[in-house]
């Protein structure tokens, strides 16, 4: 199902380089995501109807989540993205790339919740309450979710964050969902990183370093990660997955200089004054929590104390540092520990 949602966003928005196709993006996620919103209801009437198998408890609860989906229906359809006059180009289009951030994690949350909700309509052909109960939950934690992101997107007319910053404080919460729009190719019109004339440029710099270590990840696999690979090689990857990002030869070599730095790759030049990386060398610290993760595509600090014997400060700055730099997302939500989630991983089994 997670290729489908995939297939549809590529289907659903075209490239995003002009003012109306972000105008046309923002309006189609929202038209999108309120049909997605009415087809739960539709299952949830088909549900409502099939009620005499069920408990007075499980009965009570699909009524209660009913209404917060009316109640979801009525929100999207008044989320509508209206400009003061005079509002200059450059801040609707920042205001509309914001949207369509918040729009897309809507459109994939309203997707899940349909699936749900699918489940426990199957559920009730079985007379299984514990799964329609679970479920059910489970359909609340997204109905919340839901509510949530429209009561932020409501800000986005007074916020001053670039795309770039939200996006980073959005993926803390969301990175599966960003993480399949940026597979979907979707973010390659929004996200940009332009460079700072004067201020700034450390947190370009730190930018930009994520975004080559997400390119080396994402286009040569996990298998080439213990290869030197020609820095001009990601410089044309680059090019090619991130066009908006603005960066001279110069910049990636500083970027790649200070990742370097902080111990994440080896940066070699040879005898032809060519250069070269080697982003996890092999038995390395960052290799061996790589091929403990590689399987599920995470893994937990315990997990990691267990297989190697490291201390918790050694696994915990170990881990860190691929958080630092982008490859790595830690979601402290689990009874069973902190899990660090390697969205490269994921993406290169799915591939």
């Amino acid at each position: 199902m997670l290729n489908d949602k995939q297939t549809t966003l590529q289907d659903l928005l075209p490239k995003l380089k002009r003012l109306r196709d972000l105008v046309k993006a923002d309006e189609k996620l929202t038209d999108t995501s309120i049909n997605l919103l009415f087809d739960v209801r539709d299952v949830i009437l088909h549900i409502m109807n099939s009620t005499k198998s069920l408990d007075h408890r499980s009965t009570r609860i699909i009524d209660h989540l009913k209404q917060r989906v009316d109640s979801l229906i009525d929100r999207a359809r008044r989320q509508e993205t209206r400009f003061t006059p005079g509002t200059q180009k450059n801040i609707r289009k920042q205001i509309l790339k914001n949207m369509i951030l918040y729009n897309l994690i809507i459109f994939s949350r309203s997707w899940d919740l349909k699936e749900v909700f699918t489940s426990i309509d199957s559920n009730i052909v079985f007379g299984d309450i514990e799964a329609i109960q679970k479920h059910s939950k489970t359909a609340l934690d997204h109905i919340h979710i839901i509510d949530n992101l429209f009561s932020e997107k409501e800000n986005i007319l007074k916020d001053t964050l670039t795309t770039e910053e939200l996006a980073e404080n959005l993926s803390q919460n969301f990175y599966q969902e960003l993480e399949l729009a940026e597979k979907a190719g979707i973010l390659k019109g929004i996200v940009q990183l332009e460079k700072p004339k004067l201020f700034g440029k450390e947190k370009y710099y730190d930018q930009l370093g994520n975004i080559l270590l997400k390119v080396v990840q994402q286009s040569f696999g996990l298998e080439q990660q213990t290869k030197p690979i020609a820095v001009r090689a990601i410089i044309t990857r680059l090019r090619a997955d991130y066009p908006k990002v603005n960066a001279e030869l110069s910049d990636v070599k500083k970027a790649l200089v200070l990742l370097a730095n902080n111990g994440l790759i080896i940066l070699e030049e040879d005898e032809q004054g060519l250069q070269w990386l080697q982003l996890f060398p092999s038995e390395s610290e960052a290799s061996i929590i790589l091929s403990l993760a590689k399987s599920k595509g995470y893994i937990t600090l315990e997990e990691i104390v267990i297989e190697t014997g490291w201390s918790q400060k050694k696994t915990s700055a170990e881990l860190d540092k691929f958080v630092k730099a982008g490859c790595a997302v830690m979601d402290s939500s689990y009874a069973d520990g902190t899990k660090y989630y390697f969205p490269g991983l994921t993406d290169q089994e799915e591939s």
